[in-house]
């Protein structure tokens, strides 16, 4: 037990002489993380709003209603902000970049859009931008549409709306207004099934308790489905670098002198396991960390969390360390280590979450070790909750970091003795 300890001890102390190394393994994840998170849209900030200018120069009853349209959701909400300006200030403003779009509607837009005829609206996009002016330019072929199916519907009702009222009037008859109003409810009737689909379902359950209603989950945010992922890249990243140390120690001697000491070869790579789980638990305590306080996790989640990430980067390591071994080089083992560690953060959901990668690909990614290990950890951080199969599954990874291992502690002898 002496010769583990100490020999821990040893790695301890010159990873202790190498902090910009543990920076590295901890920060690359985070930084990488933080980006894809805020390149999809944060951590449960507001959607992105394409800010639309708009020139009324109708001021009809329609452009009012396609002016409202635009605002539905409210400002803060909706998928637009729009903002009343007049047509050159606004193809100035646009000209430099403060808006995403311009919207230009023409005077005799609402006679021409009641009677369909023909009609114009002027859409100027903003070229430095492509997704937000393209959600305006969908919005008003989503409005074309509408009014075209409108016509189909009711378009002898609109037209004889926009005829107006008979010569030396000023209100319709009442007969029209009735003649109107009875054919348009027919119309109505006659869509009923197509146009009000029911929306309402009734379904009796018993009242959620107080237990219940206080394990209910908060809202999902993208930086804490990216938070997973990170944590298992973090560990990647870990147990390829100290897997490493190996053939360093090789190089200077080290290893070979453990090697034909007293001591079995595998009490040498136990202190070494040892070491590599105590620099693991501090990743993980301060990975976990920033995701408890950037994205609102628990603290209840903190302990659960740990011990897997912990679990799982001895798992890493163990299997790193066996990769290594299989080399014949330090730069083979290298190679070698990183054509396994991409790949697998690929498929695994490191780099894209399971939620924005195709069907056929998520069934590999559960498939593959890190995916596996990946799948629990968002059991416990974005189910918050621990089941009986976490803990099943936490003693599969001890057996399986066993059983590596034994095969690292039977290759390194081989290592030692080579040339």
């Amino acid at each position: 037990m002496g010769f583990i300890l100490s020999t821990a001890r040893k790695d301890l102390l010159r990873r202790w002489q190498d902090p910009i190394a543990m920076a590295l393994w901890v920060g690359i994840p985070l930084v990488i993380g933080g980006l894809m998170t805020l390149v999809s849209g944060g951590s449960g900030g507001k959607a992105p709003q394409a800010h639309v200018l708009i020139v009324d120069q109708d001021e009809s009853f329609l452009s009012g209603f396609l002016v409202q349209a635009f605002q539905m959701g409210g400002d803060g909400d909706g998928l637009f902000r729009t903002e009343m300006v007049e047509e050159q200030p606004g193809r100035a403003r646009l000209e430099q970049g403060d808006a995403s779009a311009l919207l230009i509607i023409p005077s005799g837009f609402g006679e021409a859009a009641i009677a369909e005829e023909p009609t114009e609206l002027t859409l100027v996009t903003n070229p430095a931008q492509r997704i937000l002016p393209g959600l305006a330019e969908e919005f008003l072929n989503i409005i074309s549409d509408g009014s075209f199916y409108l016509h189909r519907i009711l378009g002898e009702e609109l037209r004889t709306i926009a005829d107006g009222p008979e010569e030396g009037r000023t209100t319709l008859l009442d007969t029209r207004v009735a003649s109107i109003s009875v054919s348009i409810n027919q119309a109505v009737q006659r869509f009923e099934k197509y146009l009000f689909p029911p929306v309402i379902e009734l379904k009796l359950s018993e009242p959620p308790s107080e237990e219940e209603e206080a394990e209910d989950k908060p809202d999902i945010s993208i930086g804490m489905i990216f938070m997973p992922g990170i944590l298992i890249m973090a560990l990647f990243f870990v147990a390829q670098g100290l897997s490493e140390d190996l053939w360093q120690e090789r190089q200077q001697g080290t290893l070979r002198r453990a090697a034909y000491s007293p001591h079995p070869v595998w009490a040498f790579l136990l202190g070494k396991c040892l070491a590599a789980a105590a620099i693991i638990v501090l990743v993980d305590a301060v990975t976990l960390s920033v995701g408890l306080f950037a994205f609102g996790f628990p603290a209840r989640l903190l302990f659960p969390a740990l011990a897997w990430a912990t679990a799982t980067g001895i798992a890493l390591w163990a299997g790193m360390v066996t990769i290594q071994l299989l080399a014949s080089t330090r730069r083979a083992g290298s190679v070698l280590t990183s054509a396994v560690l991409f790949p697998l953060l690929m498929l695994g959901g490191s780099f894209f979450p399971f939620e924005a990668m195709p069907a056929w690909m998520v069934r590999i990614g559960g498939m593959t070790p890190n995916g596996w290990a990946l799948n629990h950890m968002r059991e416990i951080l974005l189910e918050q909750q621990v089941s009986s199969a976490s803990w099943l599954a936490l003693t599969q990874l001890a057996a399986g970091s066993a059983l590596l291992f034994a095969i690292a502690a039977l290759r390194l002898r081989a290592v030692v003795a080579r040339p």
